[in-house]
Order: structure tokens, then sequence, then C-alpha cells
């Protein structure tokens, strides 16, 4: 904190009693009830909010903004709670609270998950083209020390492990970025502390371990040179969970930084394709960890396989959408693509996507 004890605690109370001020002022105003009916006191000891109260409370004053902040100030502040959406850890890191989710089909979306990967590699080899999967560790396993009492559920803890080696054991490439990221954290940051996602010094390792378990299999050997941009604040993207509104001098973190990577093709000659058709023969499907340029997965792996890549990955959709989407609308038969790239985040291994549908021909190899 930026103020002592004593003055912080005034500051807080002066602004408490200003907000209930006029918090009263608006409800005699509006001369509605607000129903508390059956509210429990045990989830604000426990640093949760209730969810009837805060629901009410948004609906029936007219200062929703400013009571909506200074809720959500206290629950940071005070009871260290980021609401359903975040996890607030020590040193003012913060995690999704995706990674802890407990889904009740877990088992069943996560062979899926591991089927599908098996149907689109044989149907992919069938068309000559590689397939290799990025499997991005949960930033909760890569830094549990900053979780204070909290750790993965027991239905997550193995779950990295035991996918990475289903994925290898099906003969597709795929680097440990598990192992890789605990013995590289203490060097670079590898996750943010305010976002969910990897640091773009996580995506260029995760980037060069890639090209390396794909063994010189492309063999363009286009050369891409890289210069880092100067630092700038970041707004990470678990910080619209927490609230720190007048308060911010008290609980605000400290903001993360990122270093911009710019990777540019040395030869900007033409590729050489029929008729003078630049050949692209990588692509990537992912998440927003591919397809947010910020992190500069893209542009790094372009470098460490010296090769072009066009990027299809997509925010919002989760891993199997794109993959959908990429088998559905792209001719392979008529097509210069020789490497397939899947970002795919722990996170959403036990999630269901029963709704994504894959093409037939992906659907009745599974």
């Amino acid at each position: 904190m930026s103020k002592s004890f004593p003055v912080a605690g005034a500051y807080m109370i002066v602004c408490l009693a200003l907000c209930c001020a006029a918090s009263l002022a608006t409800f005699a105003i509006r001369k509605e009830k607000l129903a508390v009916e059956n509210i429990s006191f045990l989830p604000l000891v426990t640093g949760q909010v209730s969810a009837d109260f805060e629901k009410k409370y948004e609906e029936h004053l007219l200062i929703r903004d400013q009571t909506v902040g200074i809720w959500k100030a206290i629950e940071y502040g005070i009871f260290k709670s980021g609401g359903k959406k975040a996890l607030v850890g020590k040193d003012g890191w913060l995690y999704t609270t995706e990674e802890f989710d407990r889904q009740p089909d877990a088992q069943q979306a996560e062979q899926r998950l591991f089927n599908l990967v098996g149907s689109v590699n044989t149907y992919l080899d069938g068309k000559g083209i590689k397939l290799a999967v990025v499997l991005i560790p949960a930033k909760a396993r890569i830094y549990p020390e900053y979780l204070s009492s909290r750790r993965l559920p027991a239905g997550r803890d193995a779950i990295y492990d035991r996918a990475y080696a289903r994925i290898t054991e099906l003969g597709i490439p795929a680097p440990n970025l598990a192992e890789a990221y605990r013995k590289e954290k203490g060097d670079v940051p590898l996750y943010f502390k305010l976002d969910t996602h990897w640091t773009p010094a996580g995506a260029e390792i995760a980037a060069n371990l890639l090209a390396e378990s794909l063994g010189g299999y492309l063999t363009e050997g286009t050369e891409y040179t890289k210069s880092v941009q100067p630092s700038e604040e970041l707004e990470g993207d678990l910080e619209k969970y927490i609230g720190t509104w007048i308060f911010s001098p008290l609980f605000a973190p400290e903001k993360d930084s990122i270093e911009r990577h710019d990777i540019q093709k040395v030869d900007e000659g033409s590729g050489g394709g029929l008729f003078g058709d630049e050949v692209i023969p990588v692509v990537l499907i992912g998440t927003s960890y591919s397809a947010i340029d910020k992190w500069n997965f893209e542009g790094e792996l372009k470098r460490a396989l010296k090769a072009d890549v066009l990027n299809l990955a997509d925010e919002g959709q989760g891993p199997l959408e794109p993959m959908a989407k990429f088998l559905k609308e792209t001719d392979l038969d008529n097509s210069d693509i020789r490497l397939v790239v899947w970002e795919i985040p722990e996170r959403f291994i036990p999630v269901s996507y029963d709704d994504v549908v894959f093409p037939d021909f992906i659907e009745e190899a599974r």
C-alpha cells in the first residue's frame, strides 16, 4: 500500500461514508425496497459476495456505477476476491478461475478432445500434412507460489502430463512446455501478473521448442529478423474483474509492462508459388494465445520454423471451433500447406464443446 495504515483507514472510511450517504439518498428518491431476504453472511467472511444482494443492489441504485465500483473495491481490497472470474493471489498476481473450475463432464470432454486430435492427425496425414500441437500449461501450474492457499483441484492436478502423454503417443510433435517453463521461469517472466496469457518470452520459448520437436521437417529456409520495441504498459484481461475505484491509491496492483517483438522477413522477394503466388506452408490454429498479436506467437513461429505462417486462430472460441472451421472451409487437396500447428491451452482440456460440429470425415474417424 502507498499509505500508512492509519491514513489508509481514514481515507477509506471517509470514502465509504460518502458512498453510503449517496446510496441512502438514492433509495429515498426511488422509494423502492431492496429485497435482501435470506442473505447469508458466511460469504462475507470467506471473501465472497452474496449474489442475490449484489444483483438487487445493482438493479435499484441510480448511482449504479459508483456503487458497483465501491462494491468491487471492497471485494478486492478487503476480502481479496476477484468475483467469479478472477482469483486474487499474492503480490498482485491474478489468475483466471477457469483454471480451477470443476467441469461436470470433464472426463468425457477430455476423452473427446484426445479423440478429435487423433482423428484430425489421421486426416491431415492422409493429405500429406503434418500436425503439431502446442499444449500451453495453466498459469497456476507454472506459478503456484503466488496462489496463497489455493491449488489446482484434484481433477486437474495431472491433466497436463496426461494430455501431453496422449498426444505424443499418437506420434504428434509437441513440446513439453510445462517442463520447460518450470526451468525457465526464474530467468524471464513467462506469464503476466494481471493477464491470463503468456508473455512474448513465453511464446518465443514455445515456438523454438516446437521447431526442435519437428526435427527440421520444414526446409523453407526463410530468414526473419527480430527487434524488441520499448516497453509499454499492458492492460491485463483480468484487471476488469477487480475494482479499486477511488481506492486506487490503496489497492491498485502494479501494472504489467510488455516488450513488443517486431519480426520481419529478411528477403521480401516473391515466394515462388504457381504464377508468382506466395506459398504459405504453415497454418496456425488456436485461441487468443495465438490470435492476439501482442504475444507475437505467430511471429516467433515464423522465425523458429523459417517459414511463413497463416494465422487462423480466433479469440473467445476455445481451441476446437477454429479447427472445425479450418477443416470445413479449406480445400487441402489443392493447397501448399505442409504443417498445421494446433495451440491448445490446458484449461480448455476438460471443457465440453458439444456445440462445435466437425466435418463428417472427422466425426466418423472418432
